[in-house]
């Protein structure tokens, strides 16, 4: 978020960009230009246009003796019933009538259902003006802050250190107005402006002196209990030649902090003379910086209620175009996905279909196999059974043919044998073979003269059935 804070004084414009990155901001560029005559919507638009203020959260700054704050003491420690006792009370606190006013306050403690808060208020008339300068020159301010605030904000993020003791009493001199500004941890406690500046106190020290103590006597009656722990002088002029004499007069430690902020003083120079100009930055770089949710706001409410109208309305603007462009990144890679899934379809189609051919393949190679396996096992249990057929048969038995029935699983054995006898035993030693399941003498028959006379038979052995 960039950010332009905007100060107008009597004599000098002072502004300054930042860009407020949440982890390290950055000035981008610091413009004073001297203001020698009433300023105009031209002239302001024309200075602030090296700045490039389009698109930037504008912050305005106005003097703070402008304003009006009033203590309050108010029984209730709840928001919305604080705003509301603020702004009755208002009516007896400021001397002119609330709906002609701008204002808004600030908690500064709570204790036992009691707030005390502060209230800040302002003349319509001269925030109308002021903001009718702005609109003129090109800007529309979101916060409206009194100078104080911004001393105050410079203060937390750039002057506060280990030697200063809270709270602290910040005297910050300028070239034409002084502010003395009460803080306590990140509140403004109390504040006042004094139209005098650097020359008044060149001149003469002692009524700076005195306006010192006046303040510090005014803290003490407003806010019981609380008084300065320490003073902190900032700003222009010859700080240190200073330190001692106030130092002695309030009888508080004085530290002396120059207001250049994060970055080297730039040399400012007015565009006619050429001249140095005593300038303090405090104010703008303290705002720069700073959170100003939690400042006060001197916005009139129906101002501030378009800024909210238009900063919603931006919001929506933004999730509107954060949720078209997740849409169309959603669309893209919802596309990019179903086209992948569909190449990836047709590639599996493409290897199921590969697989099937090699599937059916291998199913028939399979069957082939099965086949010569069944062919090559019928083969050697063939060869099984000649060779115990073989080993069965007695030398005396002389073999004719042996024919395989392949339908029947039988061997057919035609043969001769001496004797009738020597054909039975021979039957009776294939019926006690295991390898057999079923032995059969078919015929026997002697044929041939007697003397050399040969018993033929034919024998049907089965195969068991096991070794099929």
């Amino acid at each position: 978020m960039r950010r332009l804070v905007i100060e107008l004084t009597r004599s000098s414009l002072r502004a300054v960009s930042v860009h407020n990155s949440p982890t390290k901001p950055q000035v981008q560029r610091v413009l004073v230009e001297p203001i020698h005559a009433a300023p105009d919507g031209a002239w302001l638009r024309g200075v602030l246009k090296p700045l490039e203020p389009a698109g930037m959260e504008v912050i305005s700054v106005i003097s703070r003796e402008h304003v009006i704050t009033r203590i309050l003491t108010l029984p209730s420690t709840h928001r919305e019933e604080l705003d509301q006792m603020v702004r009755l009370a208002a009516k007896a606190q400021l001397p002119f009538p609330p709906e002609q006013a701008a204002m808004d306050w600030a908690l500064l403690e709570e204790h036992d259902g009691t707030s005390v808060v502060q209230l800040v208020a302002c003349q319509r008339e001269v925030i109308d003006r002021h903001l009718t300068l702005l609109r003129e020159g090109g800007v529309e301010p979101a916060v409206l802050i009194p100078s104080s605030w911004g001393v105050a904000g410079w203060y937390r993020y750039f002057g506060r250190s280990d030697e200063q003791r809270e709270p602290a009493f910040i005297v910050h001199v300028d070239c034409e107005r002084t502010n003395l500004v009460l803080v306590r941890g990140d509140g403004v406690m109390s504040s006042r402006s004094l139209n005098q500046g650097l020359a008044e106190w060149q001149a003469s020290l002692a009524p700076l002196l005195q306006e010192l103590e006046r303040s510090l006597a005014s803290v003490r009656k407003e806010l019981p209990g609380l008084d300065a722990a320490s003073v902190m002088l900032t700003g222009v002029g010859p700080l240190e030649e200073w330190r001692g004499t106030i130092e002695s007069r309030v009888s508080l430690p004085v530290v002396v902090r120059q207001g250049e902020g994060p970055m080297k003083r730039p040399e400012i120079l007015s565009a006619q003379t050429h001249a140095t100009l005593p300038t303090s930055l405090a104010v703008v770089m303290g705002l720069a910086f700073a959170d100003c949710r939690t400042a006060v706001n001197l916005l009139p409410p129906d101002v501030r209620e378009a800024h909210r109208q238009r900063r919603r309305l931006r919001e929506l603007m933004v999730t509107a175009a954060l949720f078209a462009t997740a849409l169309l990144c959603g669309t893209g890679v919802l596309m990019n996905l179903v086209h992948r899934t569909t190449h990836q379809t047709r590639h599996l189609t493409e290897v199921m279909h590969q697989l099937e051919a090699l599937t059916g393949r291998t199913a028939q190679q399979l069957d082939d196999v099965r086949v010569i396996e069944r062919l090559l096992t019928g083969r050697r249990q063939l060869a099984e059974a000649l060779a115990a057929l073989i080993q069965a048969t007695p030398p005396e038995v002389l073999f004719e043919t042996v024919t395989f029935e392949r339908a029947r699983r039988e061997l057919v054995v035609r043969g001769s044998a001496p004797t009738t006898r020597d054909v039975l035993d021979y039957l009776r030693v294939l019926k006690d073979d295991p390898h057999w399941r079923q032995v059969e003498l078919r015929y026997s028959a002697r044929r041939g003269s007697s003397a050399e006379a040969l018993t033929a038979f034919e024998i049907a052995v089965a195969l068991d059935e096991r070794s099929s």
